[in-house]
């Protein structure tokens, strides 16, 4: 499964994510620092729904996604998948990769490859990773994310196959559950703490006006 963590630590959260250009851009942009010991980039808590939203449209999933299936993908022989200087990805996921024109073609962590091809071409500038025909499996896909995009390939010809679904990521659910119970008492104990301090400055006037 691909490894995304969300690390909660006071008013930060610690994000760790495969590499990817477009992510660490946005980090980036949001003036996020990135953690070279622990290889984690550093965020602002109020950012994490925007980030988790990133993971969610680049990767296909976020820490919080719990509706993981695997899926075969069969290309029609008239039709491939090609990304210019860029990584082939379905699904928020990365099906094949080249780094330029020579370097050739590399299958995605979580695809299983059964009768297509990947490669490389074009000019040395502009080389382009491409995907034959053929089928594959993606692994560890969000069920959602499939359902919202699968139209659009069904109709290119492509079949989409969903398989089994994988056990829901109980842990994190209940480690975002104890961080928001922290969060309500610390608000709960500073709203107190301010309503005795205005009790207490009520109770200093009146003996101030009602001296004995």
């Amino acid at each position: 499964m691909m490894d995304i963590k969300v690390r909660i630590t006071g008013d930060e959260a610690r994000i760790s994510a495969p590499s990817d250009v477009d992510f660490s851009n946005e980090m980036k942009y949001h003036n996020c620092k990135f953690d070279m010991k622990t290889n984690e980039w550093v965020v602002d808590i109020d950012l994490l729904d925007i980030v988790r939203k990133k993971l969610y449209n680049l990767y296909g999933m976020d820490d919080f996604t719990n509706d993981f299936v695997n899926v075969w993908v069969t290309i029609p022989e008239y039709h491939h998948l090609e990304e210019l200087r860029g990584p082939v990805k379905m699904f928020g996921k990365v099906i094949a990769t080249a780094t330029s024109k020579t370097s050739g073609a590399f299958w995605g962590k979580d695809i299983v490859n059964m009768s297509s091809e990947c490669d490389s071409f074009g000019s040395l500038k502009n080389w382009k990773t491409y995907v034959s025909c053929g089928r594959f499996k993606i692994k560890n896909v969000s069920k959602t994310r499939i359902l919202e995009e699968k139209e659009m390939y069904e109709e290119d010809g492509f079949i989409i196959e969903i398989l089994e679904s994988s056990k829901v990521n109980k842990k994190v659910l209940l480690e975002e559950r104890a961080r928001l119970i922290e969060r309500i008492n610390e608000i709960d104990k500073t709203l107190q703490e301010e309503s005795d301090s205005i009790m207490d400055s009520k109770i200093a006037n009146d003996e101030a006006d009602f001296p004995d």
